[in-house]
């Protein structure tokens, strides 16, 4: 049966439509099958298919790399999230221009920030090349395009916060300012979520060494408490700086509108505008908005203390 240029256009209009409408809804099953297929090709690349543990100590090593695996693969599958998520993000708040020329730099400066990642100096890498020629997993090219993969995810994030305190040039509206806080916040905790997931990649990751019989005396293999706690750190600090300046940008942007509004209707109740429009700050949005920016440090810290590893 042969299809005409207007009936494949229909179809693909009528694919569109339901991407649209059910978008949202099919959104946490299309992250699992994302997760599955990352799972999948792992378990191809980690050679989980051909492994046979034959005593105690290879079945640690066979645990560890499944531990990696499967951080990896949801790194892999958060970083899509985010990635999509700042996506709309940009094209709502950046003119087109500026998108073009911020996503030129975006991806030349993500280009070179991952190739230069080296955690753990070059002690730490030379364990994971023993690894590597030992178990023929490609953890060079695995953890390269990673860190690329994770060096753009960063930038754009840095790039969705500094977009979303761009003040248009007419004043902001209730609803508009509504949106940007809950914009921001959704990142907040989208960055949060990806971060913890990067701390907990890093610390599966160098840990690994030490359940490899042959290297697992060396000193260096045991460095993933510090490497993951520097990155815990390092992504909470991270967290703060592109976070914070922006949460001060709309505090700011929402004073001057009730202050113009309180000045335009001397009996308006500035209280019950904020809870009427949105715009009411709470204990609980605080709280969990610390929690989001402490949570890669937290991990840090939690993360070597899980019994499973």
């Amino acid at each position: 049966m042969k299809y005409s240029n207007t009936m494949l256009l229909r179809h693909y209009l009528w694919i569109l439509g339901l991407c649209r409408t059910y978008g949202r809804a099919l959104a946490p099953v299309f992250l699992f099958a994302l997760f599955l297929v990352f799972l999948f090709g792992l378990t191809h690349l980690l050679h989980l298919n051909t492994t046979f543990p034959q005593d105690a100590a290879s079945v640690d090593e066979l645990r560890a790399r499944i531990l990696w695996g499967a951080s990896f693969a949801a790194l892999g599958v958060i970083s899509g999230w985010c990635l999509s998520l700042a996506g709309k993000m940009l094209t709502t708040y950046l003119p087109r221009r500026t998108l073009i020329v911020m996503a030129s730099l975006i991806f030349v400066s993500a280009i070179a920030l991952g190739i230069g990642t080296n955690y753990g100096g070059a002690g730490a890498q030379s364990l994971l090349q023993k690894v590597e020629q030992l178990t023929r997993v490609p953890l060079s090219a695995l953890t390269g395009w990673m860190n690329v993969a994770a060096a753009t995810t960063i930038m754009v994030l840095i790039v969705c916060c500094v977009a979303l305190g761009i003040r248009p040039k007419r004043e902001l509206e209730a609803k508009e300012l509504r949106q940007r806080i809950f914009d921001l916040r959704v990142l907040l905790f989208s960055s949060a979520a990806f971060l913890v997931s990067g701390v907990t990649e890093i610390f599966f990751l160098f840990d690994w060494p030490r359940h490899v019989k042959s290297i697992a005396t060396d000193p260096l293999a045991n460095l993933a408490p510090t490497i993951s706690a520097t990155a815990g750190a390092l992504y909470t600090f991270l967290l703060i700086v592109i976070y914070v300046p922006t949460a001060l940008i709309h505090e700011q942007w929402r004073f001057n509108l009730q202050n113009n509004l309180a000045q335009k209707d001397e009996s308006l109740d500035i209280d019950a505008w904020r809870k009427r429009s949105g715009l009411e700050t709470s204990v609980l949005n605080s709280f969990s908005t610390v929690a989001a920016i402490l949570s890669p440090l937290l991990a840090a810290i939690g993360v070597p203390l899980l019994p499973v590893k």
